[in-house]
């Protein structure tokens, strides 16, 4: 009979501990009853270059005990809490200093009950800004003119994709531009020390090539009253391109929500040398080709609701080896944000000067813009700006009993439903007055005599104009008593909106009241925000004063625009964010200070070109 005392030699021994290990490392230890696992979605706006963002720190607080606990994740990343139930505080955050403005990226909950097991969270960010306490406008910034030399065999298209990074020598503060098809690119810098790193990459696609181009030239000085100039010799590392494989990616979306017409953007960045392949179509799934290698697959998908006014977003990402015979790729997507069809993609309100330097209103118009992949109605939508405010009081009067804006002018586009279409990126121009401007002031040049509606308000004064080739918005209700002008102040702030049932019912319903200091009572209507399908705080610059009295929410807009100062002939112009299939995306991040470049020479209809 076998000994069964025998001793274990080395060999059975150490396999007998390799199996404990990994039997161990299979099995997750279970959650006590009074335990959670918190996991935390982050998602960035999807406007944002969140793939360069870096971190976001989420932060959770039990109500009860007053514990805390902070982990730093990746922007669209998870964070992952183990917690005692209970009730939590919840914020996730992450702040970008910009020059003027701090940008906020902002997510809270508070008295979330979390019991025990497992739970998760999404918290897509919302984005907002406060001034830069930093910002001197008196300093400003100095222009610093950035060359390239392009190695020999490179040829000039090359340009386009040379990013070059200015860091600042103590503060470390970065600034990145990218150069145009000539190679002309411009930093606007603080004065002081810089090294600038120009990365690009030139795709021989005849040869099947890549060059890798980098450059780098330290101690760069950029002072004040001087031709600050920089130049950076490039070297180029070529390497063979890979063959392309096929690759499908079927992103799941949460379920829940009736949408149409999809649009999907994937930017696949490749682990290896960060490089960026872009893809879009307007499908629920893509089928695209890239080289073997890892990527980062980061997923924008859009879609509409019935009405296609409203565009919702959802992202997420995924890492993953593309290899011959790669199953499909399904990244997981959150919703990320809501955004309208319709935007206000230019004000010009600050008017002209005649020859005789007396101001000039006349010409000021307003631009709406299609921004979604649809064709839209445009009858029925209303324009209107709230009372006065900015720096003025006028405004709290009525927001001690309302909540939601004012509107003190209801100017309605006129039409049955389907009468004016608006395609994809098309416009609608509404004028002050539908005149060709420059014949009858030579310092105007805005000819709204193409405008596609006018603002007309017959008076006693006669101080209006009816042109009869320019359709008339209808005007349901203005506050004046005689003709209505934009203020060239700006602080009228504006927003378009569509009513939920015919006009003469919304005024029934939505009448607000309040009293002036006079004793007078005034009367005009209130607007519910879910009417509301954009908005845009304006006022006066920084320089001028500062904004204490806001009339939307920050969910509506949580910065502002601005021109610096009256009859400049100057606009505010929305941003581009990208272009998709030849489409004009414009930026919507609900923040104007991010999402309107000010004090640009008016163009009716065109849109800003990207950097």
């Amino acid at each position: 009979m076998r000994d069964m005392r025998r001793p274990i030699d080395g060999w059975t021994l150490w396999g007998i501990l390799c199996v404990v290990l990994l039997l161990g490392a299979c099995t997750e230890e279970p959650l006590g009853p009074e335990e959670v696992e918190l996991k935390v979605t982050v998602t960035m706006p999807p406007d944002y270059d969140y793939i360069s963002q870096g971190g976001v720190m989420v932060h959770v607080r039990n109500n009860s005990l007053g514990t805390e606990d902070s982990i730093e994740t990746d922007a669209n990343g998870e964070a992952v809490f183990h917690l005692l139930a209970g009730k939590y505080d919840i914020l996730a955050t992450k702040q970008l200093e910009k020059e003027k403005v701090i940008v906020l990226f902002q997510k809270g909950a508070t008295g979330r009950l979390l019991l025990g097991g497992h739970a998760q969270l999404p918290f897509p960010l919302e984005v907002s800004s406060v001034p830069n306490p930093e910002y001197n406008p008196g300093k400003g910034t100095i222009p610093l003119k950035v060359e390239v030399e392009l190695p020999d065999g490179i040829p000039t298209p090359a340009y386009s994709s040379i990013e070059v990074t200015a860091e600042h020598a103590v503060m470390h503060s970065k600034l990145k531009g990218k150069m145009d098809e000539r190679g002309n690119l411009t930093l606007r810098l603080r004065p002081g020390l810089y090294t600038l790193r120009a990365t690009g990459l030139y795709v021989d696609t005849v040869n099947r090539l890549e060059y890798v181009l980098r450059g780098e030239v330290g101690d760069v000085a950029v002072v004040a009253d001087a031709d600050n100039q920089a130049r950076l010799q490039l070297e180029s590392k070529v390497q063979k391109m890979s063959p392309l494989l096929p690759v499908e990616i079927q992103p799941i979306r949460p379920s829940g929500y009736r949408l149409l017409s999809p649009t999907l953007e994937i930017n696949a960045k490749r682990e290896s040398d960060g490089r960026l392949f872009s893809f879009a179509g307007e499908a629920d799934k893509l089928e695209i080709q890239l080289p073997k290698g890892e990527y980062t697959f980061y997923v924008h998908y859009s879609a509409g609701d019935a009405s296609r006014e409203r565009i919702y977003t959802f992202s997420g990402q995924k890492k993953q080896w593309v290899y011959p015979g790669v199953k499909p790729i399904m990244p997981e997507l959150h919703f990320s944000s809501t955004a309208s069809s319709w935007l206000l993609q230019e004000i010009y309100y600050t008017g002209s000067r005649t020859p005789a330097g007396r101001g000039y209103w006349a010409d000021q118009y307003i631009c709406l813009y299609n921004n979604s992949p649809y064709t839209l109605y445009a009858d029925g939508l209303c324009l209107s700006h709230t009372p006065e405010t900015a720096t003025l009081p006028d405004n709290k009067r009525w927001k001690k009993n309302y909540d939601n804006p004012i509107a003190y002018i209801i100017f309605q586009i006129p039409g049955s439903g389907q009468e004016h279409p608006v395609p994809p990126g098309g416009t609608i121009l509404i004028a002050n007055q539908g005149l060709n401007h420059p014949t009858v002031n030579p310092n105007s040049h805005e000819d709204m005599s193409h405008a596609d509606f006018e603002w007309y308000e017959p008076d006693k004064y006669n101080q209006d104009i009816d042109v009869i080739t320019v359709p008339n918005l209808h005007v349901w209700f203005t506050y004046s008593l005689t003709i209505t002008v934009l203020h060239v102040r700006g602080n009228w702030p504006f927003f378009l909106w569509r009513p939920d049932t015919d006009m003469q019912t919304f005024m029934q319903k939505h009448v607000a009241t309040a009293i002036y200091p006079s004793g007078a009572t005034i009367t005009a209507y209130e607007v519910p925000e879910e009417f509301i399908l954009d908005a845009v705080q304006t006022g006066p610059s920084p320089a001028k004063g500062v904004i204490t009295n806001y009339s939307f929410s920050k969910r509506l807009d949580a910065g502002f625009a601005y021109c610096d100062d009256t009859y400049i002939q100057k606009s505010i112009r929305r941003k581009v964010s990208r272009v998709v299939n030849g489409r004009v995306i414009l930026q919507d991040l609900n923040n104007s200070s991010e999402d309107f470049l000010m004090n640009r020479t008016p163009h009716p209809r065109q849109v800003e070109a990207l950097d």
